[in-house]
């Protein structure tokens, strides 16, 4: 039998890559997007595309080292939350 954590690990990885009732997951939201249509940023001070992927990514990593009790500092990028990319 799964436990609460086996399925929130579950739901977790579904929001990223698995097929959704709501439609596209997050996956299939920037198939298909260039690396200069991620890099294009709306306005000064907004984020652009890329910091916002890498914003979910960020936290989905924290969401399951929480649940996990995994290490600290494992996540590639230096700095927390918001990534500002070129």
């Amino acid at each position: 039998m799964a436990t609460e954590t086996d399925l929130l690990l579950t739901q977790l990885e579904r929001a990223f890559d698995r097929r959704s009732w709501h439609g596209p997951n997050l996956l299939g939201a920037i198939r298909g997007l260039s690396p200069e249509e991620a890099a294009w940023r709306p306005g000064t001070g907004r984020h652009n595309i890329w910091e916002l992927i890498v914003h979910a990514a960020y936290w989905k990593y924290i969401v399951h080292r929480r649940l996990t009790g995994g290490k600290r500092g494992s996540f590639p990028l230096e700095g927390s939350n918001f990534f500002e990319r070129p």
